[in-house]
């Protein structure tokens, strides 16, 4: 597979953004039918990326990775091995996540995501415990 047939069926939108369409992939990764092949793109609508497949044979592996989705378990052991210094406010949770959430995520949906780690931590994990209250938490270690 040459890297040459992906610049040229390489499409820019209105905001600079490359794109490829599965009309034009399909022929260039020797599929039968363009509607035949998954897993060349990850994630869910809007916040798709390129599979480590494309990004491969177009050079975005550091693309890729950095947008890849990566288990919550990742960071819930970040969180936990934070909690092993003392406890943390929801400020320094924030600081220690959200720079490490997928790249596709906007600013609100990274909060969320912090909030859902942190609830399933609390609720249903039984990991960690709000020792402050709900409008000001500290996180602590069970």
């Amino acid at each position: 597979m040459s890297q040459n047939i992906f610049e040229e069926i390489r499409r820019v939108n209105e905001n600079g953004q490359e794109y490829w369409s599965a009309r034009d992939l399909y022929k260039a990764l020797d599929y039968v039918d363009y509607r035949n092949f998954q897993n060349l793109i990850e994630g869910r609508y809007p916040n798709m990326y390129i599979s480590s497949q494309i990004a491969l044979a177009t050079g975005q592996i550091n693309s890729h990775i950095k947008n890849r989705r990566v288990q919550d378990t990742h960071y819930k052991q970040m969180i936990l091995d934070r909690l092993q210094f003392g406890t943390a406010t929801r400020v320094e949770i924030n600081d220690l996540l959200l720079d490490n959430l997928p790249k596709v995520l906007d600013e609100s949906q990274k909060i969320n995501k912090v909030n859902n780690i942190l609830y399933a931590m609390s609720k249903k994990d039984k990991t960690i415990v709000n020792t402050g209250t709900s409008r000001y938490p500290k996180w602590s270690k069970v």
